[in-house]
């Protein structure tokens, strides 16, 4: 596109300017608003406008353009990922809730770089895009169709609770076991979600 190679380390900066803005503005509004899931929906918006900014990019300065937006997309969609997981789950579970989404994170992190290079290679700036907004539309699915409003799950989840350690300390027990299932938890909506929001961006 006629750019410097060292212009790649503006993109990388374009980026993270984005991010970090997107994420400090979604984290403020969020906790204003009262709602996780609005915002949630419309990053996934965000995502789908990046990917076809990408589609139809020809110039330089539309990959700052795109990498701009795909990263606001990425700030948005990592804070309230955060958020949500600080709102469903207590404390005493938190830490291990994290470190499953890292290692989802850490897969995305591992196979995009390999899928995009690939699809490069296979059909130009086009095929990647492609991925990105097929990324961008299914987050949204899984968003409206699969996924609450985190806060309002935190409700039912504290009447749960209360209930549960009404009933006794044997019942709390068995509770804390089932939710610890492995596989349960990699296939919970916020996990998926996260992977394909890092595979995204």
């Amino acid at each position: 596109m006629g750019a410097p190679e060292s212009a790649n380390g503006v993109v990388t900066s374009v980026f993270g300017a984005g991010s970090v803005v997107a994420s400090l503005i979604a984290g403020v509004l969020s906790d204003r608003l009262q709602s996780r899931r609005g915002l949630q929906i419309f990053g996934s918006l965000v995502y789908v406008a990046s990917g076809i900014i990408f589609y139809y990019a020809r110039h330089y300065y539309q990959i700052l353009l795109f990498r701009l937006v795909n990263g606001a997309a990425s700030g948005i969609a990592c804070t309230l990922l955060y958020a949500t997981l600080g709102d469903v789950y207590p404390a005493n579970l938190l830490g291990f809730k994290v470190a499953i989404i890292y290692f989802c994170n850490d897969i995305a992190y591992t196979i995009g770089p390999i899928c995009g290079q690939r699809l490069f290679n296979i059909a130009g700036v086009k095929g990647p895009a492609s991925v990105v907004i097929a990324l961008g539309v299914l987050k949204l699915i899984l968003l409206t169709v699969v996924s609450g409003d985190s806060l309002v799950i935190r409700k039912i989840i504290r009447a749960s609770e209360e209930d549960v350690e009404a009933k006794g300390p044997e019942v709390v027990s068995v509770s804390a076991e089932k939710s610890m299932s492995i596989p349960r938890l990699l296939l919970r909506p916020p996990v998926i979600i996260s992977t394909l929001a890092i595979m995204a961006s």
